[in-house]
C-alpha cells in the first residue's frame, strides 16, 4: 500500500505538475476580473460628540440626552475650527479626552447604520445630531485617506501560485 502511495505521487507529479503552467496573460486577465479584491477601502478621521442612551430608557431621559446633543452641537458650530475641544468638555464617549478621535474608520469597521452616516459626510463639515442604536452623535469627518488599488506588478507572484493551485486540482 506504502509502494502504491509511492508511485501515486510521483506520477501525479510526472503528469500533473510538470504539465500545468500559468501564462502572464492568464495572471492579468484574473487581475482585471477580480480588482475589487486587491482595493484597499478609504478610511475617514472621525471625530466624535457622543452622549450615550441606555436600552430602554423613558422617553423623558432620551429627550434629555437629546438636548444636551443639541446644545453640544451648538457650541461646537459657535467654537468653529475647534470641534475636539467641545468633545473634550462636553463628549460622554469614551474618547472625550482624546478630543473624540476615533481614529481612521474604514468601511466594515462600524456598524451598517453608524457607516452610511460617516461615509456620505463630507469632510470638515459638523454633521446634524445623529440618533443611532447607541445614542447620540454629533460628527466631524477631519480626514479623509482615499483607497487604492494594489498593482499588479505587486501581485503577480501570488496569483501565478494561485492559478497554479487551482489548475493542479482540476488536472488531478
Amino acid at each position: 500500500e506504502r509502494r502504491n502511495d509511492i508511485l501515486r505521487l510521483k506520477t501525479e507529479g510526472r503528469e500533473v505538475l510538470s504539465r500545468v503552467s500559468v501564462s502572464d496573460i492568464e495572471i492579468a486577465g484574473y487581475y482585471k476580473a477580480n480588482i475589487d479584491r486587491f482595493r484597499q477601502g478609504e478610511a475617514r478621521q472621525i471625530l466624535q460628540i457622543f452622549f450615550p442612551v441606555a436600552r430602554g430608557a423613558s422617553q423623558k431621559e432620551d429627550a434629555a440626552r437629546r438636548a444636551k446633543a443639541d446644545k453640544a452641537r451648538r457650541l461646537a458650530l459657535s467654537n468653529g475650527k475647534d470641534f475636539a475641544a467641545t468633545a473634550r468638555k462636553l463628549s460622554e464617549g469614551p474618547n472625550a479626552s482624546r478630543g473624540g478621535d476615533l481614529g481612521f474608520i474604514k468601511k466594515g469597521e462600524v456598524f451598517a447604520e453608524f457607516e452610511k452616516i460617516l461615509f456620505s459626510m463630507p469632510v470638515g463639515k459638523i454633521s446634524d445630531v445623529v440618533r443611532t442604536q447607541a445614542g447620540y452623535h454629533i460628527l466631524l469627518v477631519k480626514k479623509l485617506r482615499p483607497g487604492k488599488v494594489t498593482t499588479l506588478d505587486k501581485l503577480s507572484g501570488r496569483l501565478r501560485g494561485l492559478l497554479l493551485k487551482e489548475k493542479r486540482a482540476k488536472r488531478r
